[in-house]
């Protein structure tokens, strides 16, 4: 996965609490909003495979890393170079 990716997923698996600016603040809460609407809106047979037992309410950090890196930014709109600089 690439760094930017990855410092994402951290950011969305630890809480972005620790943001750094109200840039980066706004670029994960778009990420979150995006990663929930597939956790609550995706296929049940496929999210099953991310958790035992009763879904989560929250999606798991499987799940978010997986979203993350398989993600195609640009093509949703984002300019992939400012994630990169943000999320360097």
């Amino acid at each position: 996965m690439e760094k930017y990716k990855m410092t994402i997923a951290k950011k969305l698996i630890n809480g972005f609490w620790v943001l750094n600016s109200t840039r980066e603040y706004a670029q994960i809460s778009k990420i979150s909003e995006a990663v929930d609407y597939a956790w609550n809106n995706w296929d049940e047979a496929v999210l099953k495979t991310y958790y035992e037992g009763e879904k989560p309410e929250q999606p798991t950090e499987e799940f978010i890393n997986h979203w993350i890196e398989n993600e195609d930014f640009e093509a949703d709109g984002y300019d992939v170079d400012a994630l990169k600089e943000i999320f360097a």
